[in-house]
């Protein structure tokens, strides 16, 4: 049986209010509980933007989101990527394109950035992370959810203002006690972390009335309950910092005989400051490079910010001409602005934004399979999850797996340590260890209700870029890219220059869906044991598809389709 420390516990019981306050309200008008006045959430581009619209239309239609509430989906300009700060003064924009500006300040909106491909958790690349499904909650929790019930305390202790928290990011947190959000300008959220996650998070330097406090008290109490919400202010906030910087700041403590600092996770900001930001934001048009929420905005406040972190793109994906002095205009415009902190003491904060993270989450760790809520009867107890599945018996899942929306046959089985979601698992399939399998509903031309099956391995780097005549250099499911395609007698395109597995085209499309998971699994055998693919009596309809093709025809009604079909199924008495 699983035991759990007294903040594990009490994150636990806040957990559990949040979540029975959000369930009084999903499905439901919010009435007079204190809730948001609008949700937004950021796309890449027009197309995710329309996806994610769809499918917050259905969770209205399915009764999963409260009602009363406004749901926006706004998309980043076309050109240059423009980062998730620049999604924010986007989004501030779009938002007074709507709103009388009067009306938008005094309104409290919540907005979860959450444009990309999710490249490193590629079941969240369809539909999109922010609706990536969750083993809580029925029907399901998705992120979109989570993250609302999770704040669902702050409506009522904050002033209007915007709420910027990250889409594939969980914060579990004890908000017992007297705080709040009415400090002007920016409050971050601040959480006890060991070193190493300092050195890819945010740090703060909390201001010198604090640090005796922080070093000598807050260790030894607050960590161990006593108050599980502190209120302060950051001299200076320290963005991806080395260890050898964070302890020549003096900002580590000792808990549990390990070094800890404080890191952040979602952040608030006044709409005084937040229009006054997108104001400025007018005289840097065009936006044409990174701005990050985080690093460019947080790193400018505090009595004791220094600009020089606008030379730094190290975190940059691509460096534009004007990124350096864009940069240093925001420092120059944000500098002297006071960065309130709280400092949640009894927190979990929870990154799912890779393959390795979803399973290690959902399958291990003990505090968020079994801490966040009493209800886990889709977790096994040998530590796989199914997620809205229909099994039938017999049929076997390997441990550290997680399936979701999938429709599993008798005499089938499923490996170790996999992601399999939306795959109806033909009967007798075997699906072996360490797989990625994902089934997309595609429109090829003007024909749709087609699908296409993708695969990888768990291990598999699908970001990593080689010359298109060198993918030897890659590695697909074990073996070099080059032998591969050699097994499977299948050509590249070689109108690329650089090319990573986001981009081979390895997968056909089929009409039927177990066709196109019969080819997959078969193409998973050829390459493990070496041997000639066995392609079955079933045609491919056209070419083959790369994961990248494949998100440009995806048909988000079909894939919402299967899923609502499968969800009757399971209902079926």
């Amino acid at each position: 049986m699983t035991t759990f420390s007294q903040t594990s516990n009490n994150i636990r019981k806040s957990t559990e209010e949040k979540l029975k306050l959000f369930e009084s309200i999903r499905g439901k008008d919010v009435g007079d509980t204190p809730f948001w006045d609008a949700v937004v959430i950021t796309a890449l581009d027009e197309k995710q933007r329309d996806a994610y619209e769809i499918q917050l239309q259905s969770k209205l239609e399915r009764g999963e989101l409260p009602l009363g509430v406004k749901y926006h989906a706004f998309y980043d300009p076309p050109g240059p990527k423009i980062g998730n700060g620049g999604s924010v003064l986007v989004t501030i924009g779009d938002l007074l394109n709507i709103y009388d500006e009067k009306e938008l300040m005094k309104t409290k909106v919540i907005l979860l950035p959450a444009g990309g491909y999710s490249q490193r958790l590629p079941n969240a690349s369809v539909l999109g992370k922010v609706f990536t499904a969750l083993p809580i909650g029925d029907p399901p929790y998705q992120m979109l959810e989570l993250q609302l019930a999770m704040m669902m305390d702050l409506p009522a202790r904050m002033n209007p203002g915007l709420f910027v928290v990250a889409s594939d990011c969980l914060e579990f947190f004890n908000s017992e006690g007297d705080w709040s959000l009415t400090n002007p300008g920016f409050t971050a959220f601040a959480h006890p972390s060991p070193i190493i996650i300092g050195t890819t998070h945010g740090v703060f330097v909390l201001s010198d009335h604090k640090v005796h406090f922080v070093h000598e008290f807050l260790h030894i109490k607050t960590l161990e309950g006593d108050c599980p919400v502190a209120q302060t202010t950051c001299r200076k906030f320290l963005h991806k910092p080395s260890k050898e910087i964070m302890r020549n700041h003096d900002i580590t403590f000792l808990h549990n005989d390990e070094e800890h600092v404080f890191t952040d996770s979602a952040y608030f900001v006044d709409w005084d400051k937040a229009k006054s930001l997108f104001d400025f934001s007018k005289k840097i048009q065009p936006i044409d490079c990174e701005i990050d929420a985080y690093g460019d905005f947080l790193q400018a406040l505090g009595p004791e910010a220094c600009g020089d972190y606008a030379q730094n793109v190290a975190n940059v994906t691509k460096e534009t001409a004007s990124l350096v002095e864009k940069r240093r205009k925001i420092f120059e415009f944000l500098q002297g602005t006071q960065l309130n902190v709280l400092l949640l003491n009894e927190s979990k904060f929870y990154h799912l934004g890779t393959t390795k993270e979803y399973i290690h989450h959902l399958c291990k760790d003990p505090v968020f399979r079994h801490g966040e809520s009493e209800e886990k009867e889709k977790t096994t107890c040998e530590q796989s999850c199914l997620i809205q599945c229909y099994q039938t018996l017999p049929s076997t899942i390997g441990q550290y797996t997680v399936l979701e929306y999938c429709d599993i046959s008798s005499e089938s089985s499923v490996g170790d340590n996999c992601i399999i979601s939306n795959v109806l698992i033909p009967e007798g399939a075997s699906i072996p260890n360490n797989t990625f399998m994902t089934t997309v509903c595609v429109t090829v031309g003007d024909v749709s209700g087609l699908f296409v099956t993708i695969v990888f391995g768990i291990e598999d780097n699908v970001k990593k870029m080689t010359k298109a005549d060198d993918l030897g250099k890659l590695q697909y499911l074990g073996m070099p890219l080059d032998k591969v395609f050699a097994l499977l007698n299948a050509k590249q395109d070689m109108s690329l220059e650089s090319v990573s597995l986001w981009q081979v085209k390895l997968f056909p499309v089929f009409h039927s869906c177990k066709d196109s998971v019969r080819y997959a699994i078969n193409m998973i055998n050829s390459i493990k044991s070496g041997n000639e693919l066995q392609v079955g009596d079933a045609k491919p309809v056209g070419k083959h598809l790369s994961m990248e093709d494949v998100l440009a025809i995806k048909d988000i009604k079909g894939t919402l389709k299967i899923r609502e079909n499968l969800r009757i199924k399971i209902l079926e008495p």
